[in-house]
């Protein structure tokens, strides 16, 4: 199972780790763009903020660089950018950490 998140993979962890989920692999876009150099700031409390465009499509494209055959989601925000199947889930205990902005 992989696991797609915002935050730095550092903070995810501890997040996953506190749900007992298991999984094979992480992928932090906010880490993944500090890597490539993108353009994305961080505020006091350090939450990234870039472009929502380039934030939106990672999720996506990552995916479809992976294979991966199912992704689901808490927001709509992404589906717009996927080729590969998606699918939108709700949660009465969803937990928003990062406010992204351009």
């Amino acid at each position: 199972m992989h696991i797609l998140t915002g935050p730095p993979a550092e903070i995810a962890r501890a997040e996953i780790a506190e749900l007992g989920l298991h999984y094979t692999h992480l992928f932090s876009i906010t880490d993944y763009h500090v890597g490539l150099g993108s353009a994305i700031t961080f505020d006091g409390r350090g939450h990234p903020f870039m472009a929502d465009y380039e934030w939106d499509r990672t999720k996506a494209d990552y995916c479809l660089r992976e294979g991966i055959q199912l992704h689901l989601d808490d927001s709509d925000a992404y589906n717009y950018f996927f080729k590969t199947p998606y699918a939108r889930f709700y949660s009465k205990t969803k937990r928003t950490h990062y406010v992204k902005s351009s």
